[in-house]
């Protein structure tokens, strides 16, 4: 058995840190390494080293399959062989005997080349992996098994191949770990002499750091804390963790802080704590009072971030925290929580059948103080009698996978409870002994597999949030029980089999309604949406009558209605909240902008069928859409083109760069509609053209000319972007050049990449034709364009021409073509990158302000001309350009200005 020293660092550590964990990752694909056991005293590391191997192996694809199972000194074989078959998908019974389950556990992991991780365990018994179905290492499977432990008889019984012992940090490594978790340097004698006392071990350099984290040395550090961190330092490395732990806790900022650490210690060591329930714990239990909703849950999430300053709490992954094992042992062992009147503890595992009497003999905290009771990851199975627990504010009760039956007499007596969490258990129904809770603020019922259907909460008048999300069984809630709940605000029934929800009249406060995932609700229950409601979940249903009728007493922030693949009657609906953002090509979510300001429906779908009826009569252009910005395009056809990527970004960046990406001069327009990438015709996007002031066309197989669309129902139609539609050779025709003008909307016009556009206007064109509503055009890369305009054609309020990259271009209008008369009012034209243009019309333009030239060498005549009424003229362009345009009058050359290209007007 090798013994390798392997340090501990935090992620920001370099060094013998990162050697350590290649010594680790080389014994993980070791063929002759199966076990490997981590082995130290407690905040020496071993955990953090396993993570760090157990994220590489991820992150390299070393095996198939990975399992991390954290334990604790009070977990039995059993409940790590439970915890095993969990994450391996395997039901497990209160019934299944442990062979039964060695058995499963065996068939699963045989043939799998998998890593599992037991980390802080505590086992006694001879040959546990054996006990527990892992299958061990052999020629064909290089799976790994990596434990954690601080005992050296669980260490023998693992029979490792391996021991690695982690080693203590460097004196720099040391400094540099108390420095960042301080956030700023500690010139006081105080922090090195800390870090010098801590002997490298890294948990009470964090804690004790943390205590000072933001609390600069000098005067601020009273000489009693000084004393304290001296006293800390001289206990040695053993008795200094116990009191860097104390110390670390008195000195968190308040009073309500501790409150807050103390109630984590109410959940069990080895499974991590949900933050948000955590918070949700936190204010309902009032730990947290004062304020409204938002300042409550901000004053959480603050005091969550305060205790993992302090190193109190860690992040287990994403969204669970937990306490440090040691840190948990220590504040149990100086009973902060029985100083702090708060808590109890039941013992687990060794709850078995009635635990009335438990509860019985519990004490109550002094001082009339209410306390926190936590019953959970137990083997109970059943709570009977009527225990007087009068000032329990808080059960937990969460994760008794075997409790099955409760009472109806058990909460006769807890009428002070604000906090039942009954989640994870196997309960069928609920007592009717709950309906005494009257001060029950929150109520969980969380993947409550058992549960048919709840019962006795209508004189639950305190409740603000029944949660009953993923209980698979549930179908029923009792009639009327929602008619005095008139404080509930969260409702979550996600998951569910409910057939049916009682009225909804009596929830005047509900502001979340969650149903995802309800398929089995009725098509003929109807919603009454109650005023507050800001978040509404109906998405992963089969429910068809939302209460289309629902009136401006509304105020939706989130909404998320139907399947993806399921059209909305948007003509049935009435009303909607306006600011309404969605994007089905993500997820089911609709929500809606806060900005009081910012009124525009944002919706991206993958087909317009969503929209189909969505026609130009609904009332909704006017109750609720009358700004919009509607992208439609298939899922399969998304790339990384800069446009789709910009609508997976923030609205605020999104709008202002589709308002600036074409004309800079555009105004602010309020109804967007976006093409993209389609191969026919979007049917049911007829109502949505006869609204959109700006259109933008790209990549549509279907386009051969912008009358495709309909240009009937295109009135207000002020800007239009066509851009990759390679079937178009020409934008109009004739008599649609009559109909656009007619129609006097059209202001801005933007083509291209259109690899067979040859002419503006296609087909004959006999009678002058004036696109007088046209005042900004531009053009680029379209190859095959040789002559842009026909004759016939006039552009008398154009402001604007840009074209670029357009290789085979030779003349705009014909020389034939007098300025004057076709372009009498434009000011600014942009000709880049037009190797064959010769000419731009015959004449001058007499409004012509600014010329713009790059790389058109044949261009030898410009059209612009200078006398009493032409404006001050600017050209820019390369100098060998200039010195070679020809001059019917040279003395008009004299009176331009020429800026060369790079220098600035």
């Amino acid at each position: 058995m090798d013994n390798i020293e392997v340090g501990h660092d935090r992620d920001m550590l370099p060094g013998e840190k990162l050697q350590a964990i290649q010594q680790l990752q080389r014994a993980l694909v070791n063929p002759e390494v199966g076990t490997v056991v981590i082995y130290g005293i407690g905040g020496s590391g071993k955990t953090w080293t396993a993570k760090k191997a157990y994220n590489t192996a991820v992150t390299s694809h070393l095996f198939d399959t990975y399992i991390w199972i954290p334990l604790s000194s009070s977990c039995s074989v059993r409940r790590a062989m439970e915890k095993i078959s969990t994450r391996l998908s395997i039901a497990v019974g209160a019934d299944l005997s442990e062979e039964s389950m060695r058995a499963k556990i065996s068939e699963s992991l045989e043939g799998r080349n998998f890593f599992l991780v037991l980390d802080n365990a505590w086992f006694k018994e001879d040959g546990v992996l054996d006990r527990m179905g892992v299958p061990r290492r052999n020629r064909l499977n290089a799976s790994k098994v990596v434990a954690t432990t601080r005992t050296s008889r669980s260490l023998n019984v693992m029979e490792p191949d391996i021991v690695i012992t982690p080693t203590s940090l460097g004196r720099k490594d040391s400094w540099d770990l108390f420095r960042e978790m301080t956030g700023e340097s500690i010139s006081s004698k105080v922090g090195p002499a800390v870090v010098e006392g801590c002997n490298g071990m890294p948990l009470p350099i964090i804690l004790l750091a943390g205590a000072f984290r933001n609390v600069p040395s000098g005067p601020a550090m009273t000489k009693a804390q000084e004393s304290a961190m001296i006293s800390i330092v001289a206990a040695g490395p053993f008795h200094g963790m116990y009191r860097a732990v104390r110390f670390g806790y008195s000195m968190l900022p308040s009073d309500r802080v501790r409150d807050c650490f103390s109630f984590c210690l109410l959940f069990p060591e080895d499974i991590g704590i949900p933050s948000n329930d955590l918070i949700h714990y936190w204010i309902m239990d009032g730990l947290i009072d004062g304020g409204n909703d938002m300042e409550k849950a901000k004053m959480g999430r603050d005091i969550l971030l305060v205790l993992l300053d302090h190193g109190m709490l860690y992040w287990e992954d994403d969204d669970h925290v937990r306490v440090h094992d040691v840190v948990r042992e220590v504040a149990l062992d100086m009973r902060i929580a029985c100083k702090l009147h708060m808590f109890e503890f039941s013992a687990r595992d060794d709850l078995h059948g009635e635990v009335a009497l438990e509860l019985h003999n519990l004490s109550i905290a002094v001082g009339g103080s209410c306390s926190r009771r936590s019953l959970m990851e137990s083997t109970i199975k059943e709570l009977c009698g009527s225990p007087k627990c009068l000032f329990i504010s808080t059960l937990l009760l969460r994760g008794n996978h075997y409790l099955k039956v409760i009472q109806d007499s058990y909460f006769q007596h807890m009428q002070m409870l604000s906090v039942l969490d009954l989640s994870f258990t196997r309960i069928r129904l609920l007592p009717s002994s709950i309906s005494n809770l009257v001060r029950l603020r929150l109520l969980i019922l969380k993947c409550c597999d058992c549960l048919q259907e709840v019962r006795h909460i209508r004189p639950l008048v305190k409740l603000e949030i029944l949660d009953a999300s993923s209980s698979a069984s549930l179908k029923k809630i009792e009639s009327g029980s929602f008619d005095l709940l008139k404080m509930l605000k969260t409702l979550d029934l996600s998951g569910t089999s409910i057939e049916y929800l009682p009225s909804t009249n009596g929830l005047r406060d509900l502001r979340r309604l969650l149903l995802n995932g309800c398929r089995s609700l009725k098509s003929d229950w109807r919603l009454h949406v109650p005023p507050k409601l800001k978040i509404l979940d109906l998405s992963n249903t089969t429910f068809a009558n939302f209460a289309y009728g629902i009136n401006t007493a509304g105020a939706f922030q989130n909404l998320q209605l139907g399947n993806n693949d399921e059209a909305i009657n948007w003509e049935a609906m009435q009303w909607i909240q306006v600011g309404l953002t969605w994007d089905q090509r993500a997820s089911s979510s609709f929500t809606f902008n806060q900005d009081e300001n910012d009124a525009t429906a944002r919706i991206s779908v993958s087909n317009a069928s969503f929209f189909k009826s969505l026609n130009k009569d609904s009332p909704l252009w006017k109750n609720g859409l009358q700004k919009f910005h509607f992208f439609i395009c298939p899922l399969e056809e998304e790339s990384m083109d800069l446009d789709i990527l910009v609508h997976s970004m923030q609205y605020v960046f999104r709008d202002t760069y589709l308002k600036t990406k074409h004309f800079s001069h555009s105004t602010s327009h309020s109804r967007f509609l976006e093409i993209h990438s389609s191969d026919s015709y979007p049917a049911g996007v007829e109502g949505i053209l006869a609204r959109a002031e700006v259109i933008s066309l790209k990549n549509l197989a279907f386009l051969t000319r912008l009358s495709d669309l309909n240009l009937q129902e295109m009135r207000p139609m002020r800007e239009c972007w066509i851009d990759r539609c390679n079937r178009m050779e020409n934008v109009f025709s004739g008599n649609e050049i009559e109909l656009i003008a007619a129609m006097g909307s059209l202001q801005n016009l933007w083509i291209s990449n259109l690899e067979k556009l040859t002419s503006f206007c296609g087909g004959a064109m006999e009678r002058l034709s004036n696109l007088s509503c046209l005042r900004h055009l531009h053009l680029d890369c379209c190859p095959n364009l040789t002559c842009l305009f026909p004759p016939t054609l006039r552009l008398q309020e154009l402001e604007t021409l840009q074209i670029k990259f357009c290789d085979n271009l030779q003349c705009v209008f014909d020389n034939s073509i007098l300025g004057k008369d076709a372009l009498p009012r434009l000011q600014t034209v942009r000709l880049w990158e037009l190797p064959e243009l010769t000419s731009v019309c015959g004449g001058v333009l007499p409004s012509i302000k600014n010329l713009e030239v790059k790389n058109c060498l044949k261009l030898k005549k410009i059209p612009v001309g200078v006398d009493n009424k032409s404006p001050l003229a600017v050209i820019r362009g390369e100098r060998v350009w200039w010195n070679n345009v020809t001059w019917e009058d040279e003395r008009i050359k004299s009176l331009l200005i020429f800026r060369n290209w790079g220098r600035r007007f």
